[in-house]
């Protein structure tokens, strides 16, 4: 009996070595708004790290969405000067050379605080699909990390475009 519980004690102290994502500031309600074009795709982000070992992001989807908003898609960011606040184009236009497809990317950026320059974002892709707006309500974000896929939701990101017929344009 001693040694079974002896190995479950081990065991369970090998999975708090995995790692594990995060959002460093998981309490704020982030909202980006944009007036979408018919030329311009969009890209905003958000921030992650990990508590642990590195973990590698297998998929990221958006948890709802709303109207004729359109998911474009989504890369890892973790080099250049800053994160990207939003942009024009998806890719947003000058950071393709910085940007790693979901699916080949590896977070290894640790939670706690960094000099200005070091973060890791994902950068999501958004458009719409008529001319109403539309919402994308919070994201899934899965991934491996020691074998074990495991899913980080991320609630209070929120993505809102403007339609041409001034559908979920907040004054």
């Amino acid at each position: 009996m001693v040694s079974l519980v002896s190995a479950l004690v081990a065991f369970l102290a090998g999975c708090t070595n995995a790692g594990s994502l995060e959002t460093p500031d998981p309490e704020s309600e982030v909202t980006i708004g944009f007036v979408i074009d018919r030329e311009n795709q969009k890209s905003t982000g958000f921030q992650i790290c990990t508590t642990g070992s590195e973990v590698e992001l297998v998929e990221v989807e958006p948890i709802e969405i709303i109207g004729e908003a359109e998911f474009l898609g989504a890369y890892l960011l973790d080099q250049g000067e800053a994160p990207i606040g939003s942009a024009d184009g998806f890719p947003p236009e000058g950071y393709a050379e910085y940007l790693k497809p979901i699916g080949e990317a590896v977070v290894s950026f640790t939670c706690g605080d960094h000099p200005p320059g070091e973060f890791a974002q994902v950068v999501v892709g958004v458009d719409w699909s008529g001319n109403g707006g539309g919402q994308l309500n919070g994201f899934r974000v899965r991934y491996l990390t020691e074998g074990s896929t495991r899913s980080l939701e991320i609630s209070n990101f929120h993505v809102e475009m403007c339609g041409a017929n001034g559908e979920y344009c907040d004054d």
